[in-house]
């Protein structure tokens, strides 16, 4: 019996001996075989270590995907990089003989309070105009779905944007039974309110917003059950007129001083990288976009041509990458007909290391902030994983950079494609990760 015990205690130790010596490679290649998710769908994998400067796992890293929200690294390093660190996007206005103009400068950020900021002094002007000239008139990016019209996250592009081109609404509950209390932000009479909120205390918030966008209209529909205070918000029909509804009505208050001609707001282009990559914010990478593009063809009126040129060009001459090789469409990876691959996001997230001071601080932490706030948040994990995260019907992906157990810091990208399920792809992608971290054996 004693020999037996201590035969089956040697065999346990050498098994378990084996997992740990087992390299990454051969873990992660465990992982892809055995996960359930990779029975029907499919997903493009790279890993490389920076400190020894080599790839340490691959999977279809070749292949092309959409990329969903991590296209956002691609504009980001690519704006950093061109643009540089110190530029600035303006919002102004400026007297032109006696019509004040307001030029838009494609600030994704620009707030009720921004332009309380602008509009605090004003000159003496009989005519209000607006100056778009940056961009083309296309307000949506080629391949974005357009049955996301009314959401916020999908607003109508202007180089004039306030408060994301959204109206705020804010729902309060009243008496039971009662309408509920209904307050929109900020005024404009480009837009009207139906309430059919109901007020059922104890009961879970049930709350939606529409508006008759498939006829391009602002008359908004708020409906459902409320308990406690929420705040909604609904994209405006076309964001530029907006913007010069609420600026027209702010400017009767504001005051008059005849020795100023000229006002701006500055929007650092670190502001709007952190807020896009954290957030991940749309608007904010297709600002950053349409700068790219603005720089690239150095003439009013761009397109996004002019941006996918700036990147493709990026990817040419920087990363000495064939452009050809791969499909930019827009700035965000809203649209469906971006097709990049695990390598090429690698190229970014490698450049990004080596040449942009601090990007990485940029990024959403594990179990910290941002879009990766709930999760990875184990003791082991927390702060350990700084990734930009993507998701769009079928795409789940994640790409970043993380330190391990034994302080080695890896660059990784992971693409998930055709999930039916984006609750199982993270899953997937935390467990990758989780080996990665505990994995103190990097040899392929």
């Amino acid at each position: 019996m004693q020999r037996f015990l201590v035969l089956t205690a040697f065999l346990v130790f050498h098994h378990l001996n084996g997992i740990h010596s087992q390299s990454v490679a051969q873990r992660l290649d465990q992982l892809l075989q055995s996960s359930p998710l990779l029975q029907t769908s499919d997903a493009g994998i790279i890993v490389y270590d920076l400190a020894d400067e080599r790839v340490v796992f691959e999977h279809q890293a070749d292949h092309l995907y959409r990329p969903a929200s991590v296209q956002k690294l691609l504009t980001s390093i690519t704006a950093m990089s061109v643009l540089g660190p110190d530029y600035c996007m303006d919002t102004s206005w400026s007297l032109r003989g006696d019509t004040l103009v307001f030029k838009g400068g494609f600030d994704p950020f620009f707030t009720e309070s921004d332009l309380d900021s602008l509009l605090l002094t004003i000159p003496q002007h009989r005519h209000v105009r607006a100056d778009v000239s940056m961009m083309d008139s296309v307000y949506w990016g080629k391949g974005w779905c357009w049955d996301d019209a009314p959401d916020s996250f999908q607003p109508y592009l202007s180089p004039l944007m306030l408060n994301g081109g959204c109206v705020g609404i804010e729902v309060s509950p009243t008496s039971a039974d009662s309408l509920a209390f209904v307050r929109s932000y900020p005024f404009s009479p480009m837009y009207s309110i139906a309430n059919h909120v109901v007020t059922r205390l104890g009961c879970r918030n049930d709350l939606r917003i529409t508006r008759n966008w498939m006829q391009q209209g602002n008359d908004i529909q708020v409906s459902g059950v409320v308990s406690k205070p929420q705040t909604l918000s609904i994209s405006i029909f076309p964001s530029d007129e907006f913007f010069m509804s609420v600026a027209s009505h702010k400017l009767m208050w504001s005051c008059i001083d005849n020795n100023i001609t000229s006002r701006s707001i500055h929007r650092p282009i670190t502001d709007v990288v952190s807020k896009t990559l954290k957030e991940s914010d749309n608007l904010g990478a297709e600002a950053l976009f349409y700068h790219l593009a603005s720089h690239q063809a150095r003439c009013a009126h761009v397109g996004s041509s002019d941006g996918i040129e700036a990147i493709n060009g990026f990817i040419r001459d920087t990363l000495r990458l064939d452009p050809s090789h791969y499909c930019v469409v827009d700035g965000c990876g809203l649209s469906n007909y971006n097709r990049v691959s695990a390598r090429l996001i690698l190229a970014f997230l490698r450049y990004a290391h080596a040449h942009i001071p601090d990007y990485a601080s940029y990024l959403p932490v594990a179990g910290v902030d941002g879009t990766l706030k709930n999760r990875m948040n184990s003791k082991n994990l927390r702060g350990k994983v700084l990734a930009k995260t993507g998701s769009m019907s079928g795409v789940s992906s994640l790409a970043g950079y993380l330190t391990t157990a034994n302080k080695h810091t890896l660059a990784f990208v992971v693409l998930n494609q055709n999930v039916l399920s984006l609750q199982d792809a993270r899953r997937f992608q935390d467990e990758l990760i989780r080996l990665l971290y505990g994995n103190d054996n990097l040899k392929r």
